[in-house]
């Protein structure tokens, strides 16, 4: 028979352990916050090294995810990155990452269907890919999280550049033929509203193509990701993230990729390491358009995540990570005279 004093030590354990939050993908109340070690009673909770707060394991889909960011937390935190970037340091990053997006682009390529009117290039830091799919449209758009590839995307002949906020509007609802995504639903909140976004910018029957990383719960523990990286998938969370969206989606294609390819997945410099994955890569038509304010639907994903048991705390370091990042945001702008070799054969 327990004692009251381990009867006590057990009950601690589970209230320090369960997250009081459900998982983002299958809505599972079963979810654990991941620690850097077994021992419990040591409150060492794995801190996620770009914004400070726990990660939570959903033990039904196996889906890891940030325990709460705020979507303009994110935003501060994409745009704090002009301070680490000139032409010299984007040519830099792309050495570490140009054979995954060079193979990326050729997989989305071939998976497009035919050729279409608009397109949209929906990424972070991997704009310079853009241009190779002017060959299969006849407008193509791009939005990107990074401001100075924002900044090259205003130099080039044949790109348009939008604003995030722009996409809120109503004139984009329903305006794009097909949306790629590379390695991006992994670096923002709710993934599932993310895909619902999607869906009401698609036309109907247009066609979203998208790629995340497979990220394993060891290498989780062991920090081996992008500082900027929110959800971590594993091949039955990705499954669940499709299922929730067939109330929007046709699947076309579900691919999970076993060799692994080097994917440091980071926008920062200083934080490039080898972490070869492999990933998940999907091919949605959007047969029934979501219709729902794009707003209304975060504001209520939010609300939902907040009333979950979420601490005091955790949400004030959340909501404040932007400031005590201490990043200033002010800096000049960067010239960019950047040459890409998109000269490949796909």
């Amino acid at each position: 028979m327990l004692s009251s004093t381990s009867k006590f030590d057990t009950w601690i354990q589970q209230l320090i352990l369960e997250s009081g939050i459900s998982c983002q993908l299958c809505k599972s109340d079963s979810t654990v916050r991941v620690f850097s070690s077994g021992e419990f009673l040591n409150f060492n909770y794995l801190s996620h090294p770009g914004y400070g707060i726990c990660l939570n394991l959903c033990q039904n889909c196996e889906f890891v995810f940030a325990e709460f960011v705020n979507s303009e937390v994110v935003t501060t935190h994409f745009e704090a990155s002009r301070n680490n970037h000139n032409s010299d340091s984007i040519k830099k990053l792309h050495e570490t990452q140009n054979q995954i997006c060079l193979w990326q682009s050729e997989s989305f390529l071939k998976n497009i269907p035919g050729k279409t009117d608009r397109l949209l290039y929906y990424s972070a830091a991997r704009s310079l890919y853009a241009p190779i799919f002017s060959q299969v449209c006849d407008a193509l758009y791009v939005v990107d999280l990074v401001p100075s590839f924002r900044d090259w995307v205003t130099t080039q002949i044949g790109l348009t550049l939008l604003q995030e906020e722009q996409l809120k509007d109503k004139d984009y609802v329903g305006y794009f033929d097909t949306i790629i995504v590379p390695n991006l639903i992994n670096r923002l909140p709710f993934p599932n509203t993310v895909l619902s976004h999607f869906s009401r910018l698609l036309k109907r029957d247009g066609h979203l193509l998208f790629e995340v990383p497979i990220t394993s719960f060891e290498h989780i523990r062991e920090g081996k990701f992008g500082p900027e990286e929110l959800n971590f998938f594993s091949t039955n969370s990705i499954h669940q993230l499709i299922e929730g969206q067939k109330r929007h989606f046709h699947v076309e294609k579900l691919q999970i990729n076993s060799h692994a390819k080097n994917d440091p997945s980071t926008v920062w410099i200083e934080s490039q390491v080898d972490n070869p994955r492999a990933s998940g890569f999907v091919v949605l038509r959007n047969e029934t358009p979501n219709k729902a304010p794009y707003l209304d639907e975060y504001s209520h994903l939010d609300a939902e995540n907040i009333m979950r048991g979420l601490s005091l705390a955790s949400l004030m370091r959340a909501v404040n990570v932007g400031g005590w990042l201490g990043y200033d945001l002010k800096s000049e702008e960067i010239e960019h005279h950047i040459s890409v070799d998109l000269n490949k054969k796909f």
